[in-house]
C-alpha cells in the first residue's frame, strides 16, 4: 500500500555543514533552502568534535561546552550566546534539553569526543497558540551567522579541539496560507537576544511584550559560571516601573518556577568518576540534564543556607498564556539586584511592536500585492485593540 505524505507534515531539512574552528565565524545561507508555503518552527545546531587533553590536564565542567558557540545572529532579531540560548530553552520548556559530559583530570594526550546541541525556538509550546512566532519560509532568508568560541572558556591548560563539524537542521511545517494564495499570516516581530551588564541595576531599554527573561554568567574556569545567594541576595524585576518580582530572594523565585513550570524534580548533575556500565573498576564522566533549577543549600553538616544556582529566572508567563497577558512595556524592563555580582548577561524573548508598513512589506513577499490586514486572535474584541494588535500575528487578505 502506498504511503501518503501530507504537505502539512512537519519536515526536517539540513543546511550547509560547517567546519568548527575555535575563534572563527561562519555564515550559513537560508534563502531558497526551504520550499515556499512552509514556516520555520525550530532551528537545531549540532556540534560534534574531538578534544585532546594537554599537559597537566584538569577536570572540566561539561556545561561549559555550550559556550563553544559564542554567538548566533540572524538579522537584528536574533543575537544570543550559546549558553544564553541553552538556558532560555530550559526556562521556556521547563526542562534542560540535554547537557554534555565534562571530563576528569586524566593522562596527557587522552582524546575523546563530545556533542553539543542548541535549539532556536520560534515556536513556544507553553503559549495558547504555540505557532504564532513561526516564520514563513519566504520571509526566513537572512543568513545565520555563527561565531565560535576559543578554548579560553576552560580552565588552564585548555584542551585542544579537532575534527569539529557544525550541522544545522531546520524544523518546518505548512504555513497558514490559503490554497488560492489570497490569504496569509504574518508573524509578530519576535526578538531572541542576550545583552551584557556589569552593574547591580540593569535596564533593557526595549519596548514590547516580554515573554521570558533570565540572568546568567558565562562559565568562568575558576567557578564554572555559577551564581550563589551571596552574589545575588535579593532581586526586583519591573516593567515600566511596575514591579513584577518584588523584593524576592532568587532561590525563593526559583522555588516558584520549579513548582509552576519545571517538568520534574531532577537537578542537573555531573560526575567525573562514575563506573562504566558492566565493569567494576573503570570510570568515566557522566551527566544528567535537569528540569528544576537548584534552589537547595548544600546537604553536608555545617554547610549553611547558601544556595548555588544554575541561572536566575527573571520573568516567565503562565502555561497556555495569551499575548494579552504578557507584561507590555512602553519603555522597558529594569532589574535591581542586591549582592556582589559582577559581569553577567541577560537573555530574553521579546515580542516587539510591529509597524503597519512591516505587514505590507511581508505580504508582498508572500505574493499578496493589494492586501488588507487585521490582527489574528481567538478573542474578537481584542483584535481591534490598537495597543495589542501590533504584537499579534496579522492575517492579510487580497482585496
Amino acid at each position: 500500500m502506498p504511503v501518503f505524505v501530507s504537505p502539512d507534515n512537519i519536515q526536517w531539512t539540513p543546511l550547509q555543514t560547517q567546519v568548527f574552528s575555535p575563534g572563527a565565524s561562519v555564515s550559513i545561507q537560508t534563502a531558497g533552502a526551504l520550499p515556499t508555503g512552509r514556516q520555520v518552527r525550530r532551528v537545531f545546531f549540532l556540534l560534534d568534535m574531538d578534544y585532546t587533553q594537554p599537559a597537566a590536564p584538569v577536570a572540566q565542567a561539561g556545561f561549559a561546552l555550550h559556550q563553544m558557540i559564542a554567538q548566533i545572529k540572524i538579522s537584528r532579531r536574533v543575537s544570543i550566546t550559546g549558553l544564553g540560548l541553552h538556558f532560555l530553552n530550559w526556562l521556556q520548556r521547563g526542562q534542560e534539553p540535554e547537557t554534555p559530559a565534562g571530563w576528569a583530570a586524566g593522562v596527557v594526550t587522552n582524546a575523546a569526543s563530545r556533542r553539543v546541541v542548541w535549539a532556536l525556538d520560534y515556536i513556544d509550546q507553553e503559549a495558547l497558540r504555540p505557532g504564532d512566532g513561526c516564520v514563513p519560509s519566504e520571509l526566513w532568508t537572512d543568513p545565520i551567522e555563527v561565531r565560535f568560541n576559543t578554548g579560553g572558556v576552560f580552565a588552564t591548560p585548555a584542551p585542544t579541539f579537532s575534527n569539529g563539524q557544525l550541522r544545522i537542521i531546520v524544523e518546518h511545517e505548512a504555513a497558514s496560507v490559503a490554497k488560492d494564495g489570497k490569504r496569509a499570516t504574518i508573524p509578530p516581530s519576535l526578538n531572541i537576544q542576550s545583552d551584557d551588564y556589569n552593574a547591580l541595576s540593569a535596564f533593557l531599554n526595549k519596548p514590547g511584550c516580554y515573554v521570558y527573561a533570565l540572568l546568567y554568567r558565562e562559565a568562568a574556569p575558576s567557578d564554572a559560571g555559577i551564581i550563589t545567594s551571596a552574589n545575588v541576595s535579593n532581586m526586583i524585576v519591573s516593567v515600566d516601573g511596575i514591579p513584577l518580582v518584588n523584593n524576592l530572594r532568587p532561590q525563593d523565585f526559583i522555588a516558584v518556577y520549579n513548582q509552576d513550570r519545571a517538568h520534574s524534580p531532577n537537578l542537573e548533575s555531573e560526575g567525573q568518576t562514575d563506573p562504566v556500565p558492566g565493569t567494576t573498576s573503570a570510570t568515566f564522566p557522566t551527566h544528567m540534564a535537569g528540569a528544576s533549577i537548584n534552589d537547595q543549600p548544600a546537604v553536608g553538616f555545617g554547610a549553611g543556607q547558601g544556595v548555588t544556582m544554575n541561572y536566575l529566572p527573571l520573568l516567565f508567563p503562565a502555561t497556555n498564556y495569551k499575548v494579552s497577558q504578557l507584561p507590555r512595556a512602553k519603555i522597558g524592563m529594569r532589574i535591581d539586584l542586591t549582592g556582589t555580582l559582577g559581569a553577567y548577561k541577560i537573555a530574553y524573548r521579546l515580542i516587539e511592536r510591529r509597524p503597519d508598513q512591516g505587514v505590507g512589506n511581508a505580504a508582498r513577499r508572500l505574493g499578496i500585492t493589494n492586501g488588507g490586514f487585521g490582527a489574528k486572535t481567538q478573542n474578537s474584541p481584542l483584535k481591534d485593540d490598537p495597543e495589542l494588535a501590533p504584537f499579534l500575528p496579522a492575517t492579510v487578505l487580497e482585496r
